[in-house]
């Protein structure tokens, strides 16, 4: 026997296609894409507190990134979050413990290493600079908490 489960709509809004749904468990919110409809959507489990965002073309699918934010890849490619009316705020990429990468394009290093007089610090940032192809001037050497 085939069991057939009950659906339920979560918003009774019609949408065109909605794809790739994820739920954001931090948030405990449901994203799901529009893609011929050009929106990110989000939702609580009910169906309330439904929230809507125009992209400047097709979105085809988001995922939650591992930092915290979101990743969401465009027709055209990935969006700057800045040419999306009314978007989500961007979150800063922090690609590992130690790196920060900030919206507006400043990196923080948080250095485990004292400085003591042996220039750690300004080595560590240099490294960063050449590795990421970024100006020195983006670049900015913190000391890492102890724990």
């Amino acid at each position: 026997m085939i069991h057939h489960p009950d659906w339920t709509t979560l918003h009774p809004t019609p949408y065109e296609l909605g794809e790739s749904p994820f739920w954001h468990p931090q948030e405990q919110m449901l994203y799901w894409v529009d893609i011929p409809g050009k929106k990110v959507l989000r939702a609580q489990a009910d169906g309330s507190a439904l929230e809507a965002w125009d992209m400047p073309t097709e979105p085809g699918c988001i995922a939650p990134a591992r930092s915290g934010g979101l990743v969401l890849a465009l027709a055209l490619g990935l969006p700057d979050t800045a040419e999306a009316q009314g978007a989500p705020p961007a979150m800063p990429f922090a690609p590992g413990a130690y790196v920060r990468i900030a919206t507006d394009g400043k990196i923080t290093l948080y250095s485990k290493n004292p400085e003591i007089g042996q220039g750690i610090k300004t080595a560590f940032g240099v490294i960063l600079a050449e590795e990421l192809d970024a100006a020195w001037a983006k670049i900015t050497v913190a000391s890492a908490p102890a724990e």
